[in-house]
């Protein structure tokens, strides 16, 4: 691919005297970015998927805009300075790309089931840990899910339980309270309102946790 755009570059500058004011590396990263969503059919640029909007004034100026801790952030791209509205529009997609790397929100990957030890859930954010506390006990089974409240890191955990004492439904009880809280958070910071991280905090209830059956019985 790194061949191909070098190609492509040398060969827009010889024939349409056109000096691209994308580096190789942006191109790669552009093409690699689209290449996740499209494989390598045809695609327009409006149809890709990234974080924040990008509108075309019609007057020659592009502006990429998207919300970071209930704060608009904006940039614009003039279409001149680019030499062409698709090139201008690439620049404008690697800056939302930028944003996506700095909030640690990239686009959303298709939720798929648990998994053990100390790896990915398969959700962007969420991960299934094992926590020991040296005393013996077996590890307590928790989804971490990572979150940024006024621009500080702030996780929150789920813990499903003691790993040798739950079953499956305690398991599956705190992964899809982990999820929830997870898209909670996402569908706030695209929409640039506050995130309440309070919330879910009965959730044991709302998701059925083995435990709260068990503590309706003795009562």
């Amino acid at each position: 691919m790194r061949h191909a755009i070098r190609k492509r570059l040398e060969w827009e500058r010889r024939f349409y005297g056109h000096l691209s004011q994308l580096r190789e590396a942006d191109w790669v990263r552009f093409m690699l970015f689209a290449y996740e969503q499209f494989g390598g059919d045809p695609f327009e640029l409006r149809a890709l998927e990234h974080r924040g909007s990008i509108q075309d004034h019609g007057n020659g100026w592009l502006t990429a805009t998207t919300s970071v801790d209930c704060r608009i952030r904006r940039q614009s791209f003039n279409v001149r300075h680019y030499g062409s509205k698709h090139e201008a529009w690439v620049a404008a997609i690697l800056c939302c790309m930028d944003w996506q790397e700095e909030l640690g929100l990239h686009r959303r990957r298709r939720v798929s089931a648990p998994t053990s030890r100390n790896r990915t859930t398969g959700y962007q954010g969420v991960c299934r840990r094992l926590i020991e506390d040296g005393r013996g006990r077996s590890a307590l089974v928790t989804y971490e899910v990572l979150v940024y409240v006024n621009g500080k890191r702030r996780p929150r955990r789920f813990n499903a339980g003691r790993e040798h004492r739950i079953t499956a439904m305690h398991d599956l009880a705190a992964f899809e309270a982990a999820i929830a809280y997870r898209r909670e958070y996402e569908h706030a910071v695209e929409a640039g309102i506050p995130f309440d991280p309070s919330i879910y905090s009965d959730w044991k209830v709302q998701f059925n946790h083995p435990s709260t059956a068990h503590a309706a019985l003795a009562t």
